[in-house]
This record gives C-alpha cells, sequence and structure tokens, in this order.
C-alpha cells in the first residue's frame, strides 16, 4: 500500500518495491503529481457553498474533466484510465476515503453546469455522472483541486 503523509507539490515521487519471495528484484516507479485534491470533511452541501468551501481555501471545484474523466453528459459513466482525471485514475474513491457515504449519496460536485443550469457531480463508487439543481434538495460534497 503506498500512502500519501502530506500535501503533495510537483516534486517526483519514486515508490521503490522489493518482492517478498527474492529480495533481489527491485522495483521503481516515478512520477509527478499535477494536482492535489482536498474535501470538506464530507459534510453533504449546496454547489454554492461547495463553490465557496473551495474558494476560501484558495482553490477551485475541478471540472468534470479533473475529477471524473471522460463523461460529457449526464448519465454518462466516466472510463477508467485517463491521465491526469482522479476517478479515472483511481478508480472507486471509497477504497481510500473511508468516511465517504454509501451510494446514492456519494456524488461530488464540480465546476461546470449543464445547457438546463444543473450541476455537475461525479458518483464516486462508479464514475457516473450526474447533474442536479443548486438547492438544499440535491447535496453533494465538496472536493477542491489544487494545481501543483
Amino acid at each position: 500500500m503506498v500512502r500519501f503523509t502530506d500535501k503533495g507539490n510537483a516534486n517526483e515521487v519514486t515508490i521503490t518495491a522489493t518482492a517478498k519471495s527474492n529480495p533481489t528484484r527491485v522495483f521503481h516507479y516515478a512520477f509527478k503529481l499535477s494536482d492535489w485534491y482536498i474535501n470538506n470533511g464530507m459534510i453533504e452541501t449546496t454547489w454554492s457553498d461547495a463553490k465557496a468551501y473551495c474558494a476560501n481555501k484558495n482553490t477551485s471545484l475541478p471540472t468534470r474533466l479533473q475529477l471524473g474523466g471522460t463523461a460529457q453528459q449526464a448519465l454518462e459513466y466516466n472510463q477508467r484510465g485517463t491521465i491526469g482525471s482522479l476517478w479515472s485514475e483511481w478508480g472507486n474513491l471509497r477504497n481510500f476515503i473511508s468516511n465517504i457515504p454509501p451510494p446514492p449519496a456519494s456524488t461530488f460536485w464540480t465546476s461546470e453546469i449543464d445547457h438546463n443550469n444543473q450541476y455537475y457531480a461525479i458518483f464516486t463508487s462508479n464514475g457516473l455522472l450526474g447533474a442536479y439543481p443548486n438547492s438544499t434538495n440535491s447535496n453533494s460534497y465538496a472536493v477542491c483541486r489544487i494545481e501543483l
């Protein structure tokens, strides 16, 4: 298991793994982070409040591409493997954040609005793109993007 213990930066990160069956076999994987994400402690919020929360942290809500991946309209599923996209690269975020509630209440707001003035949100478990009104009846969670 790999765990980041502090906020990421743009410096190169190297993960080193040693095979248990043969300690002389060592693997290295190096990469650079381009984004870092923080959440609001898993408090449901409207889109406007999520946007304000991120602005108060000097960050922003991510776009559909940055948060989910390839989906362009509501009720489309994002595809795994889009480099630079949080859900697409990491998959089910419930595997990494223990306090995400079970579906269907596990969506994160994006910064984008659809043609019906509804706000896009990504389901963290399966990558589904949804669209919801900005009202107290349509709460999701805030995740804020920091460009490194």
